[in-house]
Order: structure tokens, then sequence, then C-alpha cells
């Protein structure tokens, strides 16, 4: 498609500079391809709006997983397998300042 518009000649410069293309039609190519790559995710985002579910306050509401939970959950696709229980000595009293 043939067109003829003008085109603020700084953002031209710059997105050349910014980009490994060396022509004005490669930039302009590459800016409506990522217009619509980010709109298009945008409006995906905007669909799963209301489905997912967050807390703002920063506070998790699933309680968090401990070391050993965690490895069994990542490995259970892989079959049974059991976790060495490690010896541990009982923790020593914390000091009084």
């Amino acid at each position: 498609m043939n067109t003829n518009i003008e085109l603020n000649e700084q953002l031209v410069k710059e997105a050349l500079q910014l980009t490994q293309f060396s022509t004005e039609k490669e930039v302009i190519e590459f800016a409506l391809q990522e217009l619509i790559r980010t709109r298009k995710k945008r409006k995906n985002l905007l669909d799963l709006s209301g489905q997912i579910e967050f807390t703002t306050d920063g506070k998790n509401t699933e309680p968090s997983l401990n070391l050993a939970s965690a490895i069994e959950q990542r490995f259970a696709p892989f079959g049974e397998f059991e976790l060495p229980t490690i010896p541990r000595e009982p923790l020593r009293e914390p000091p009084n300042f």
C-alpha cells in the first residue's frame, strides 16, 4: 500500500537510532506490529478481569509451603519419593541481653 504522510522527523530519527532498521518503512512497519501486539495483549488482560484473585495489601492469602512440601510438589509428577530425615540438635536458648 502506498501512502504519503507527514511524520515527526525527530521521532523517526530516534526510532532509527534505537533499532537495527535502516529505512523509515521498516521502522513504521515494526511500530505498527508492536502496536497491534501490545493492544492484543492488553485486550487479553482485560478479558481476564475479575477472573484472577489477588491481594493488594501484600499479604499472601494462601499459607506458604515449607521447603519439604515445596520439594514434594515440585517432584510429584516423577512419582513417589522419600525425603531423608536430617538429624538435628535442639535449638539453644537465645541470649538474654
